[in-house]
């Protein structure tokens, strides 16, 4: 622990109650940290792996722990590809049904 009283022979404060709001952060917290970002930030495994050092994706996994807020919005973007690709379907499909109708009206069909 750093010095309990000030240096200063004309202070003199008592600094044991004293702490940093980072007393507890580790290097290896920023290391989860920084890994987790790079991995809501849509960066690929091989460069996940190669900046943090890791040789395998079980220890990415290890290390990632993805947040909620990324897992809602990796659903609605799956939602919403997923509503984008149903509505062309039944657009092509109905376009194909009209179509049919149409050349059958004209005697095409």
């Amino acid at each position: 622990m750093p010095a309990e009283t000030c240096a200063n022979e004309q202070c003199k404060p008592d600094l044991r109650n004293v702490s940093s709001p980072l007393h507890k952060l580790r290097f290896h917290d920023l290391r989860h940290h920084a890994v987790t970002e790079l991995a809501e930030s849509q960066a690929s495994e091989q460069t996940i792996l190669s900046i943090a050092g890791h040789v395998s994706p079980r220890m990415l996994a290890h290390y990632s722990h993805v947040r909620l807020e990324a897992k809602r919005r990796a659903v609605d973007v799956l939602s919403q590809g997923v509503m984008a690709q149903t509505t062309l379907r039944m657009a092509h499909f109905h376009r194909r049904k009209i179509g049919k109708s149409l050349r059958r009206l004209v005697g095409l069909g």
